[in-house]
């Protein structure tokens, strides 16, 4: 069976300060596994980064699966609300921000 590149792609729309910043995510999985001996094996792959015409890449960020703590998570708490931490405290020193699930999407 033939193998290529996957692709993920998630627009988001706010920033770390919930302000206006649309950007792309991308989870890439080209040429992070490797097979030896008949073995599917995940690798990591040096970390990319580059500046460009006004754009920019990031692409070195990477965990491990037992570091599923270094990814963003909203959590909800027992009003059904969904909790954004925000990566800087506001000059208030909100450090964060309940949405009704409906605006967390709209958002």
């Amino acid at each position: 069976m033939a193998h290529g590149p996957c692709i993920v792609t998630l627009i988001q729309r706010f920033g770390s300060a919930l302000n206006l910043n649309v950007h792309l995510h991308m989870l890439l999985l080209d040429d992070v596994y490797s097979s030896e001996h008949g073995r599917r094996q995940f690798r990591i792959p040096k970390p990319l980064t580059a500046d460009q015409n006004g754009f920019s890449l990031n692409a070195a960020v990477a965990c491990q699966p037992h570091e599923v703590d270094r990814l963003e998570r909203p959590s909800i708490n027992s009003s059904g609300q969904v909790i954004y931490r925000l990566e800087h405290p506001f000059r208030d020193g909100s450090t964060h921000v309940l949405f009704s699930p409906e605006n967390f999407i709209a958002r």
